[in-house]
C-alpha cells in the first residue's frame, strides 16, 4: 500500500495534498511552507466507486446513511455518526456496498447536520 496523506490546514481553512511532509520541531513543512496548525489524515490505500481515494476524515455515503473514516487500534473504520457504531474499512466493504466519497469533516461538516444525520 503506498503511504500518503493530506492536510487540513486550520488557520486557512484549505486542504493541502502535498507531494512530501517534513516533521521538525513540532512543525510540519508542506511544499516548503511550515505549518503549527494542521490535521493529517492518512490515505487508506482504498478508493470509492468513483475510484476517488479514500482518506481519513471523509465522509462516505452508503447504507442509506453517512460514515466518517476513521483510524484506530492500528486499523481504518467507518463511524456512524448518530449511532456511534462501527464497522472495519476494508477492501471487502468497498466490494459488497456502493461507498462513495461525498466531502470531508473540515471542508463539509454540514454534511452531517439536520436529516437523518447528526451534528458532528
Amino acid at each position: 500500500m503506498e503511504i500518503k496523506v493530506r492536510a487540513w490546514d486550520k488557520e486557512n481553512k484549505k486542504m493541502l495534498n502535498p507531494d512530501a511532509i517534513w516533521l521538525k520541531h513540532q512543525e510540519i513543512s508542506i511544499e516548503g511552507c511550515f505549518y503549527k496548525n494542521v490535521n493529517l489524515m492518512l490515505f487508506t490505500g482504498l478508493t470509492d466507486i468513483n475510484s476517488k481515494e479514500i482518506y481519513e476524515g471523509d465522509i462516505i455515503s452508503s447504507f442509506y446513511d453517512k460514515w466518517i473514516v476513521s483510524f484506530g487500534n492500528g486499523s481504518f473504520y467507518l463511524k456512524n455518526p448518530i449511532t456511534s457504531s462501527y464497522m472495519d474499512l476494508s477492501s471487502e466493504i468497498i466490494n459488497w456496498y456502493d461507498l462513495e466519497v461525498i466531502g470531508n469533516v473540515w471542508e463539509n461538516p454540514n454534511l452531517l447536520k439536520g436529516g437523518n444525520n447528526a451534528e458532528k
